[in-house]
């Protein structure tokens, strides 16, 4: 008898103890994906009512639900994930209309798919820069060492970057871009889906109601290929 109440006691204490492991660990969790999306949200609505500097026109408005799925990683990061997790992945950066606009959507779209977090590569400082002085093209800032391994992960679906000056002339640098935005679905360590804006970053527009249905749909389906 006095065996079976040490076992008894045994067994209630180890339940005792994963339970508060548990506990602990989506607490945890929890406070860390509340972090993320307060962060989110804070970055993407402080340009509310701001005027862009290149373009002169005002900041595409956005409002975030504070319990957004988004989830902050750095190239490198982001890298690891793609070669261990089954992931939705967002490139973008807070200054680009075409991203403010779509992450309104896709934070949707990820939990009417039970998508718990979608994670978000801020690309505005990653990325190499051009310039184009008397016709000619010149590198000026070289990308991260990341940014280019992640140029091969994507380079299949990737397409050639074209600068076009302020006199409309196109130069084709024949060089791969990350562009913003981008969403991709990784599964099984492999890219088997991705989303590119056909908008400029640059450009500053607003959603029609056909535009945004339409975005929905298309990344439905690419959130729906990770499940």
């Amino acid at each position: 008898m006095e065996k079976d109440q040490k076992v008894l006691i045994g067994l209630i204490l180890f339940i005792l103890v994963v339970a508060l492991g548990i506990i602990i660990y989506l607490t945890i969790f929890k406070k860390d994906n509340s972090s993320n999306a307060l962060k989110f949200k804070k970055e993407y609505e402080s340009l509310n009512n701001k005027t862009n500097d290149k373009t002169k026109n005002k900041y595409l408005k956005v409002s975030i639900d504070k319990n957004n799925v988004f989830v902050y990683k750095t190239d490198s990061e982001i890298i690891d994930i793609i070669k261990k997790e089954d992931a939705i992945i967002y490139f973008g950066y807070k200054e680009s209309d075409p991203c403010r606009g779509l992450v309104q959507v896709l934070n949707e779209v990820a939990k009417e798919n039970n998508i718990k977090k979608v994670y978000y590569v801020d690309i505005s400082s990653i990325r190499d820069e051009y310039e184009i002085r008397d016709a000619t093209v010149s590198k000026i800032k070289n990308g991260t060492d990341s940014y280019y391994k992640l140029l091969n992960i994507l380079d299949e679906f990737l397409h050639e970057y074209t600068i076009i000056d302020e006199d409309g002339e196109s130069y084709n640098i024949k060089e791969k871009r990350l562009f913003a935005p981008t969403v991709i679905a990784v599964k099984d360590k492999s890219v088997i889906g991705i989303y590119e804006s056909v908008i400029t970053e640059n450009d500053s527009y607003e959603l029609t109601d056909e535009q945004s249905n339409h975005l929905n749909i298309t990344l439905s389906e690419l959130v729906q290929k990770i499940n």
